[in-house]
């Protein structure tokens, strides 16, 4: 029995170390045709290519150098996790059925690049953005930090770790993608988004088709500094003439009058997240959204506008001092003045006669329970700055009720704070 089960072992570990051989001569040869394609441009070394049994490919010591201007990118390791030997084995015939694994994570590891090439590609993909304006607002007269602001700073290669990958759930019909990067000495960037379908994707088959018929339930961006906002606050602040704490405050005003020239306005708790954070180097910013209903990733109707997003995709901030807090972006208050005289004025006529039966309005509502028995009405909510609104409100959530409104050409819901209405009245 013994030497059976010694057998048994035997033939099983043989049958594994063969497979193992098999994708590992598999990869070799696939990096050797792509080594072969692209070297009249590019030329492409590395080092190890091994399989594990936990269903990991890796391959160490990768390095491509451009023919044309000497040009490097190095990295020690890239991997390809699937948890599963057996899963690794028939992924290729898995995908060229246009299905997918339950799970698969890629990895890099050690990627480094000349920050001047890392600069041109970003320049050339962003160029002067909203998140570039903001990001330098007050910084004497900058629109982004250039290569010079980053060799100032101190930083002259980058290097990246990265892990993206996908796990399947709910029989196929939730897919949660994760990414982290984290450019050491300067910042980790991660994203966490999970979309759902009403059939399984793999049934579906993978297509454009399939992706577009998924829906956003929810998503979640987080950014942690491990150095570059200190860097960043050092020039500004001595580019500027100030102290540190100085152009902290110096900061936020021209950040909040970044927001004004685009006619927009965050509100207290956007504003009071992002000081906490630009005022404490080495913090997480998190931002979080969570559409209500559900975002379809084929909705033509979804309107960009700022204002449009930020009430449709229920969105939320926060440090770890301040907690996670609904924001928002409103209309300026002279965009608000603007679009309210451009609208005609609704006829009036004798209220005491002519109101409907059914009409209720409301004081100043003291609590959310006062705002109970208007849900799921159709109502027109004024607050006390004169601001009107109509719509359905669907829930109350703490001390804000969620309206749901019909703009621009499709609906969003938004948060009103209780404290913020003045009269409620059915429709």
């Amino acid at each position: 029995m013994k030497r059976f089960l010694l057998i048994v072992v035997v033939a099983v570990a043989v049958g594994f170390a063969f497979v193992q051989y098999k994708i590992t001569s598999s990869v070799s040869d696939g990096l050797e045709s792509i080594k072969r394609t692209i070297a009249p441009f590019v030329r492409m070394e590395y080092g190890d290519v091994s399989t594990t049994w936990s269903g990991n490919i890796e391959v160490t010591d990768l390095r491509f150098v451009s023919l044309r201007n000497n040009e490097e990118i190095v990295a020690d390791k890239i991997g390809l996790n699937t948890g599963n030997l057996w899963v690794l084995m028939n992924l290729q015939d898995k995908l060229r059925e246009n299905q997918i694994p339950d799970r698969l994570e890629f990895s890099i590891e050690g990627l480094v690049a000349d920050m001047e090439f890392m600069t041109n590609l970003q320049n050339t993909a962003v160029a002067d953005s909203l998140y570039t304006k903001l990001e330098t607002a007050g910084c004497n007269g900058r629109s982004r930090f250039s290569r010079r602001d980053i060799n100032a700073m101190g930083f002259d290669r980058l290097v990246l770790d990265m892990t993206m990958g996908y796990q399947l759930s709910e029989g196929g019909m939730r897919i949660r993608f994760t990414n982290r990067m984290l450019f050491r000495d300067l910042m980790a960037v991660s994203l966490d988004m999970v979309l759902d379908r009403s059939n399984s994707i793999n049934e579906a088959g993978l297509s454009a088709e399939t992706a577009s018929s998924m829906s956003l339930s929810s998503a979640s961006i987080g950014i942690e500094d491990h150095g570059q906002l200190g860097h960043m606050l050092e020039l500004c602040a001595g580019e500027t003439g100030m102290t540190i704490a100085e152009y902290q405050k110096h900061h936020m005003e021209a950040w909040v009058a970044e927001w004004q020239k685009m006619g927009l306005k965050p509100s207290e708790s956007f504003v009071e997240v992002y000081r906490d954070y630009i005022g404490n180097p080495g913090s997480k910013l998190v931002f979080e959204m969570e559409p209500f209903p559900a975002l379809d990733l084929d909705d033509n109707y979804l309107s960009p506008d700022p204002v449009y997003l930020s009430g449709r995709l229920n969105p939320k901030m926060g440090t770890e001092r301040t907690g996670m807090q609904p924001v928002s972006v409103a209309l300026a208050e002279q965009d608000i003045a603007a679009s309210d005289a451009e609208q005609p004025e609704t006829p009036t006529t004798d209220k005491k006669n002519t109101a409907p039966a059914d009409s209720v309005t409301s004081g100043n509502p003291e609590s959310p329970a006062d705002l109970k028995q208007y849900l799921q009405r159709d109502v027109s909510i004024t607050l006390k700055s004169g601001r009107r609104m109509e719509g359905v409100i669907l829930r109350i959530d703490g001390d804000a009720v969620k309206l749901r409104r019909h703009l621009h050409g499709g609906s969003m819901v938004v948060p009103v704070q209780v404290r913020d209405i003045q009269t409620v009245s059915r429709l």
